[in-house]
């Protein structure tokens, strides 16, 4: 449950943009990100320190001490985070957030069921609400299988879908997709495709 944790502190940001590229992951992977994406990672923000200036009109909707906690998060390599520019206003950014973990994850049916029926109450253990699933299965992502999980949000009105890969018999990948309600059809397509480009190196 470290993981569900540390998705909920990225889970309120606000955000806008980068560039079109296949992005190479420090967590070993290389995914493609659309063009209205905005990287944010510990390399983004050191090759391009101009950009996450949070001054810059690019962040004029931000909350900027959330901002800034999120930065140091990014830059100590805890995690990366990808907001979308097309969907942000000021109160939420629709974003995908990354992060690495030592742990094992559902390999089985049965042990992916137990797990999505213990996630709510465990959401709630630590934020007070009690999120509906709407969906918990495995997928093949890069030739893995992934535990894909529709659920709603800590936050009023979003709604997230989190993909948890095995890399290998002990690390982990958990990657979480957050939105708001009324943009979640457009994040979940747009998410599905760039795991569909995922590659593990």
């Amino acid at each position: 449950m470290k993981k569900i944790l540390f998705a909920l502190i990225i889970l309120v940001v606000w955000a806008p943009l980068l560039s079109a590229k296949t992005y190479k992951s420090p967590f070993g992977f290389s995914i493609d990100i659309p063009a209205h994406w905005l990287i944010m990672s510990k390399q983004e923000i050191k090759d391009n320190p101009d950009l996450f200036n949070f001054e810059s009109k690019v962040f004029k909707n931000f909350n900027k001490d959330m901002i800034s906690k999120i930065k140091d998060m990014i830059t100590s390599g805890q995690t990366e985070i990808y907001f979308n520019k097309k969907t942000a206003n000021v109160s939420f950014a629709d974003n995908i957030n990354v992060i690495k973990t030592i742990e094992r994850l559902p390999q089985k049916i049965s042990e992916l069921k137990q797990y999505c029926a213990m996630f709510p109450k465990e959401i709630y253990k630590y934020c007070g609400v009690t999120p509906k699933i709407y969906k918990c299965e495995f997928k093949k992502i890069a030739g893995l299988d992934c535990s894909y999980i529709i659920y709603d949000g800590v936050i009023d009105r979003t709604k997230n879908i989190l993909c948890q890969i095995q890399k290998s018999p002990n690390v982990a990948i958990i990657i979480t997709a957050s939105s708001k309600i009324e943009t979640f059809e457009i994040i979940r397509k747009e998410f599905d495709e760039m795991l569909a480009s995922l590659k593990f190196y």
